[in-house]
């Protein structure tokens, strides 16, 4: 399936392939093909057609989102020369904290967030918060068992710091919600 962009996308989209590769200009076709958004699939056409496509394929970026918060903000990047056993005892306690910080705290906030201050917890910055300030995470552990966490003296900062700006633009959870309900 392919459908054509706007100038202005495939102009940025040629912008940063020649940006990219310093003193290396891509072909005059690969320019050409910048002006398309092209998607191989194995879904019949009458499945699904090509605004559904890319509204599917757009939901990978929470993948890419996830990966990166792993990475930038809980150092999986960082794995130093360790024996196997240093390895495995390194990557479950890291696991452990993003099961922890994403699935447990994350989910948990993100709710309290949006009802109490009508607001939108963005993962990637709650994240790089909690790591910023690992004591606040044992609190935030702590208030976890209680239904309304209304004593934590720094949620109206999580409130304020880590939820995405008020904009018309969806965020990743609003576009799965769309999705799913499309």
């Amino acid at each position: 399936m392919a459908e054509p962009v706007s100038d202005k996308i495939a102009n940025e989209r040629r912008r940063k392939a020649k940006k990219e590769i310093k003193g290396h200009n891509p072909s005059k076709e690969v320019l050409f093909f910048m002006s398309w958004t092209i998607f191989i699939t194995t879904i019949p056409s009458k499945d699904a057609n090509f605004s559904t496509i890319l509204s599917i394929y757009s939901l990978r970026w929470n993948i890419e989102s996830i990966f990166k918060t792993w990475k930038s903000y809980m150092n999986f990047d960082k794995v130093h020369n360790v024996s196997k056993k240093q390895l495995i005892i390194l990557l479950t306690a890291r696991f452990i904290m993003i099961v922890l910080c994403t699935h447990h705290l994350y989910n948990f906030y993100y709710l309290y967030i949006r009802k109490r201050y009508n607001r939108e917890l963005s993962m990637m910055k709650f994240i790089n918060y909690l790591m910023k300030n690992i004591e606040r995470l044992i609190l935030l552990l702590s208030k976890f068992d209680n239904i309304m966490p209304k004593d934590c003296p720094f949620l109206h900062s999580i409130a304020k710091y880590c939820t995405y700006d008020r904009r018309k633009r969806l965020n990743m959870k609003q576009m799965i919600n769309c999705a799913l309900l499309s």
